[in-house]
């Protein structure tokens, strides 16, 4: 049962990715100045048209062409001009010396320095949105519809029965940098309510959502959020653990943990279905986010997958994205949580999983 046409309008425009449609809502930038003799920058996804609309992350300032900014749409960039309301850095901030303010330790490869990081709302504040329409076409990764592995959880969205969920994971799972969580406008949820909110605009019996997760853990300590989580007999659970494991815990342990969640979710809860995710990208250049851990663990999560148990996968997905964009355009603190933009995308890639395209048509 399709319940959108008696749900409130979609405010985040998670109906519409990028990677499907030729309007792109609340994309982030983080300008930056490579040099006091140039301007600052930051690219687009895509090569806007004419209706590009910047305002400021909080969307309480809406800036000015030419005066503001200006834009190069087939170069994908946008400069500011010198008077430019519209915050940037200087590209040497991102590197500050050892226990400096806003720095976490360390770059990857240098211990003298540390890299440009702080929480709450303070990289929201300095980031900026841009909504426009395009005729070009996402070359990256396209999420897979994947109901044949969650039979169970398709047809109680389809049939409009009953449908509880309940999400255990890292500080990401629990709304890290979200502006709804640092108490910034627009106050956009986390990726959790997104998804879930999104699945009850459009299906009639998705129900309550339990979230148990944990910043600064990692797998080690996943089973125990797996016990909390299934007091609430979820129908399906969504596993997102990796960020924190990244800079220490070897491929097969990570992997042996999520299948011991696997198990004994199995065993408790035979009938509850389960999407695995694959962690959005930390800095590359810090030294506890290794790139090569995060394509590891997506491998060893994509193996657990079978009847019951599906893969989001935002690795590749932030992998693509940083072929276009800044790390700095897509986070929340800096070093290892998304912004807004971030958690919209995790959202999207979630509903993916579940949805098939053709449905979001309606």
């Amino acid at each position: 049962m399709n319940s959108s046409e008696h749900s409130p309008p979609d405010p985040w425009h998670i109906h519409a990715p990028f990677w499907r449609s030729q309007c792109v809502h609340g994309e982030s930038l983080f300008f930056i100045r490579e040099s006091p003799d140039q301007p600052a920058s930051a690219r687009l996804l895509f090569p806007p048209d004419d209706s590009l609309i910047l305002t400021s992350a909080s969307r309480e300032t809406v800036y000015s062409v030419d005066v503001d900014y200006v834009v190069d749409p087939g170069e994908r960039s946008i400069t500011l001009p010198p008077e430019s309301r519209i915050p940037f850095t200087d590209r040497h901030a991102l590197y500050r010396g050892a226990g400096q303010e806003l720095a976490i330790a360390h770059k990857l490869g240098d211990e003298a320095v540390w890299l440009y990081h702080c929480e709450g709302h303070h990289f929201h504040d300095r980031q900026v949105e841009a909504s426009y329409r395009h005729d070009s076409t996402w070359r990256g990764s396209v999420p897979e519809f994947q109901g044949h592995l969650l039979p169970r959880t398709t047809a109680r969205l389809n049939a409009g029965e009953s449908l509880s969920i309940g999400v255990c994971g890292d500080s990401i799972a629990g709304g890290a940098n979200a502006s709804s969580c640092v108490g910034a406008s627009p106050a956009m949820p986390p990726f959790r309510e997104l998804f879930a909110q999104e699945l009850r605009r459009r299906y009639a019996g998705v129900g309550d959502l339990t979230d148990v997760s944990v910043g600064g853990i990692g797998t080690q300590r996943g089973l125990e959020l797996v016990d909390s989580v299934l007091e609430s007999k979820p129908d399906l659970v969504v596993i997102a653990f990796g960020m924190n494991d990244a800079g220490w815990l070897p491929v097969d342990e990570y992997v042996g943990n999520i299948a011991k969640m696997v198990e004994r979710i199995r065993a408790d809860a035979p009938e509850a279905e389960i999407i695995l995710v694959a962690s959005m990208l930390g800095n590359p250049e810090w030294h506890n986010t290794p790139m090569q851990s995060f394509f590891g663990f997506r491998d060893g999560l994509r193996s657990l997958c079978c009847d019951g148990v599906a893969l989001a996968d935002l690795t590749q997905m932030w992998s693509d994205l940083l072929q276009c964009k800044t790390y700095h355009d897509l986070t929340g603190n800096g070093v290892n949580h998304p912004n807004d933009f971030g958690h919209r995308t995790y959202a999207q890639v979630l509903l993916d999983v579940l949805v098939p395209a053709q449905r979001w048509a309606d």
